[in-house]
């Protein structure tokens, strides 16, 4: 009985080890998780700091520019799971982030951030895309680490507007 009242005074308490399990699962892909973004997903962020979003499309824009330049002499992208995670990004209510991707080998670069914020906040699944093996978590975290000036920011931006929305 007394769990019950816990759970249903405090629903935000509740939900904290759902999304950790989540969170610990997506971090055995991506190391960089655990040591930047603990606070950021077990913590409920909030929206009171949330920019509008008409002002993030802009903010994210900026960011792919910037991914654009730095890796513009780069053709060799890792794009492993490119047309799954472009598919699933297709299909994605909402409007949290608007990008048009400029060539099919940077899809699984640009889309991981927004899934794997997906995949946290329990808007998707990591089986919605990806087979749990060492295979897959090797080649996640070769895309998540191709540029962490991209996926930092992308991946907090999309958490916290997804979690804003409850």
């Amino acid at each position: 009985m007394a769990n019950f009242s816990r759970m249903t005074a405090d629903p935000q308490e509740a939900k904290k080890p759902i999304i950790r399990s989540r969170f610990e699962k997506l971090s055995k892909c991506i190391f960089l998780f655990h040591e930047e973004l603990e606070h950021l997903v077990i913590d409920t962020p909030s929206a009171n700091g949330l920019p509008p979003v008409s002002v993030m499309h802009t903010v994210v824009a900026d960011w792919y520019q910037d991914l654009m330049r730095t890796h513009q002499e780069n053709n060799r992208w890792p794009a492993e799971y490119s047309n799954e995670l472009f598919k699933w990004y297709e299909n994605l209510e909402g409007d949290i982030v608007t990008i048009n991707v400029c060539r099919g080998y940077q899809k699984s670069v640009v889309c991981l951030p927004i899934f794997a914020a997906a995949v946290v906040s329990g808007q998707a699944d990591m089986s919605d895309i990806f087979e749990d093996s060492p295979k897959t978590r090797f080649s996640i975290r070769k895309i998540a680490e191709f540029d962490r000036q991209w996926f930092l920011p992308v991946y907090q931006y999309c958490l916290e507007a997804h979690n804003s929305k409850g």
